[in-house]
């Protein structure tokens, strides 16, 4: 028996998920209408309440809309943490040049608690290439900031560029796909290697800087004299830890749903919908991904911070060790397949 093969645009469960819905949306309130009153008036006002929803809200595809929803909360948090950064390292900054400019910064070593009382004193060199070093990270923080404004802004309109796409016919078709596919995939890699990588490892270091006996948070308690006890000091050096904690926090989060909603999107394959596996393998996938953004930070905590005298290890400690060594793997096959890709593809074109 001969197949009959049907031609006609391909239809993806989202498409057809949303139609469900909408349908399910207009049967309910006539259902409602009819429960409550059996009245002429009841089941009029009911229709009249289907018939004034507007098309553009009918047509949406509600799938991308809740992606754009979560994309907007994930990033802004994102942003939000990268701006307190900002704003905590701007008021140790700002502290440290103000003291840095007195004659007499030397001679002021007033006594300090805790692991700053083993500080002998501190000399006019250290001091300057401590605050200017503070000073390079802190403006190099502000560019890779800066671009992360322009990336956002550039992936919002894309976002709406796509919505706008969905509004105007419930399939938005091949063309609207593959704009949508290879939108995520363009900001996906810029967004990691110009936002996301530099951005916590820079935390990272503005951390460690601040951090142990002859950090700058030490030297500002042994120039200003504003750590009387141990409580106070272990309360200003835990303000840049919660900064850092905080940001990372932000990035696996922002990470991990770059990772699943990409790999996701790009694992779709027409007529096969296979949910349970693309939806498992995409969890597996934006762990993997949140890992390998978080390495260059985890380099800088381990060589920069957890180095220092008097630094404990700690629970955090363990569980860089252990995810540490993936991390590591995965930037080894890349910077590989990196490297072997376009000799590869020179011997092949070489036997052609």
């Amino acid at each position: 028996m001969a197949l009959s093969m049907t031609k006609g645009p391909v239809r993806f469960a989202e498409d057809i998920v949303s139609e469900a819905l909408a349908e399910k949306y207009r049967n309910s309130l006539k259902e409602s209408a009819k429960g409550k009153k059996r009245g002429r008036r009841i089941r009029k006002q009911a229709t009249q309440m289907v018939k004034k929803r507007p098309l553009w809200w009918i047509n949406l595809n509600k799938g991308l809309l809740a992606e754009f929803i979560i994309f907007l909360i994930s990033q802004g948090f994102d942003f939000f943490t990268n701006c307190w950064v900002l704003v905590q390292v701007f008021q140790v900054l700002d502290k440290a040049r103000f003291y840095q400019s007195y004659h007499n910064v030397t001679a002021l070593n007033f006594t300090t608690p805790g692991i700053c009382s083993s500080n002998e004193g501190w000399e006019r060199e250290e001091i300057d290439v401590k605050v200017k070093h503070f000073y390079d990270v802190v403006i190099v923080y502000c560019v890779f900031v800066s671009l992360t404004s322009l990336f956002i802004t550039l992936q919002l309109m894309s976002w709406l560029y796509t919505l706008y796409l969905s509004t105007e016919k419930r399939e938005i078709g091949k063309k609207g796909r593959e704009i949508l596919v290879k939108m995520k995939l363009v900001f996906l890699a810029a967004a990691s290697f110009l936002e996301d990588i530099p951005l916590s490892s820079l935390t990272a270091e503005l951390f460690a800087v601040q951090q142990g006996a002859r950090g700058v948070t030490c030297w500002l308690c042994s120039v200003t004299n504003s750590c009387p006890d141990n409580k106070t000091l272990l309360d200003l050096l835990d303000s840049s830890q919660q900064v850092l904690i905080l940001n990372a926090c932000a990035i696996s989060v922002t990470s991990l749903w770059k990772g699943i909603s990409s790999f996701y999107r790009w694992s779709r394959i027409p007529n096969c919908e296979a949910f349970f596996i693309r939806a498992c393998t995409s969890l597996f996938v934006g762990g993997l991904f949140v890992i390998v953004i978080l390495t260059p930070a985890m380099t800088v905590l381990t060589y920069r911070y957890y180095s220092l005298p008097g630094v404990s290890g700690g629970l955090v400690k363990d569980l860089i060790d252990r995810v540490y060594v993936i991390g590591v793997i995965f930037w080894i096959a890349v910077l590989a397949v990196m490297c072997c890709c376009p000799l590869l593809f020179m011997i092949r074109v070489v036997d052609k």
